[in-house]
């Protein structure tokens, strides 16, 4: 290389000048296309080997499950069948109910705690702001099952169980709650940090005060991402068993009460692959297939409005 700028250097003619360029620009324009290609073909090999076992999950789910999306088995409740009736194992509406009654309190719960969470990381600074962004942070990845632990040990001993309650729905939603602040958090106030600084900057200019600027200028702008995390949040507590399973115990009716126990989708899978049943073991698959159907609908849901909510901006 070195050889051809003396070379070129020593040279006069413009022609040989851009023919020396030329060279080199194909030199180098021929490597970067062969490693742009074969880096592509990488990804696409990696993207169809990741893909293998999850279309086998999908479909080993859908082949077996789909005889049992009927009415009858959405909408009666678990049943406990006998020696001479192991067929009568019911449906799943007092799971179906359980899981929306839990995960619906939770996330009412979880939603604005962790959007006035985002808030006070994105506008406040200082090493307590940091420390406990640094928390959050930590909290996203904690085994689930250690926040069961946590609330059984400093909710349901000390205060729920000496009441008399000792497996509620009630246990599971905090648990599930705690679940899901540090993810929503997390997400919301990298919604707000992807708003352009200009937008803030012209709002202030205009002599608007910081919480017009919030209410006004960057949660509307924020709001589709701070949506897309809130639906996968959602969308993985609608599958959690660990944050749940010892917390709420089983019911085989269906009720909608805080203080009574409950079984969740999750919950039943679990209890039905301990169980000898094979017709149990068997409604494993169409109760799986509920729960992909769910969190593809939530995310579907959350896509659509994202979309809408983008395409006044363009």
């Amino acid at each position: 290389m070195s050889t051809d700028v003396v070379e070129l250097d020593q040279e006069v003619e413009p022609e040989d000048r851009r023919a020396f360029v030329q060279r080199q620009s194909r030199e180098h324009y021929g490597r970067r296309v062969f490693l742009s290609r074969a880096f592509l073909s990488l990804l696409i090999v990696s993207l169809l080997v990741a893909f293998i076992p999850l279309f086998s999950i999908v479909q080993n789910v859908i082949g077996h499950g789909w005889h049992f999306l009927t009415w009858r088995f959405l909408s009666t409740p678990e049943q406990q069948p006998d020696i001479f009736h192991q067929s009568a194992i019911g449906g799943v509406s007092n799971a179906i109910t359980g899981t929306v009654l839990i995960d619906g309190v939770a996330m009412l719960v979880a939603v604005p705690l962790s959007i006035l969470l985002s808030m006070a990381l994105f506008e406040s600074k200082g090493r307590l702001m940091h420390a406990l962004r640094l928390y959050t942070e930590v909290m996203v990845g904690l085994p689930s099952i250690l926040v069961s632990f946590f609330v059984f040990a400093m909710v349901v001993t000390p205060f729920l169980a000496a009441s008399g309650y000792y497996f509620t729905a009630l246990a599971g939603v905090i648990s599930l709650t705690l679940l899901m602040i540090p993810l929503m958090t997390v997400a919301c106030e990298a919604a707000l940090r992807d708003v352009p600084v200009t937008y803030s900057e012209a709002a202030l200019a205009l002599g608007a005060r910081k919480s017009r600027v919030m209410m006004r200028v960057l949660l509307p702008y924020a709001f589709p991402r701070m949506l897309t995390g809130i639906m996968l949040s959602l969308s993985r507590a609608v599958g959690e068993t660990a944050p749940i399973l010892f917390l709420i115990g089983t019911s085989l009716v269906t009720n909608w009460s805080l203080w009574s126990e409950q079984t969740t989708l999750p919950t039943q899978i679990f209890h039905n692959l301990d169980s000898n049943n094979p017709y149990l073991r068997n409604a494993c698959w169409g109760i799986a297939l509920i729960l992909i159907t769910a969190v593809f609908v939530l995310n579907l849901t959350s896509r659509v409005i994202v979309a809408r909510s983008l395409r006044g901006r363009k």
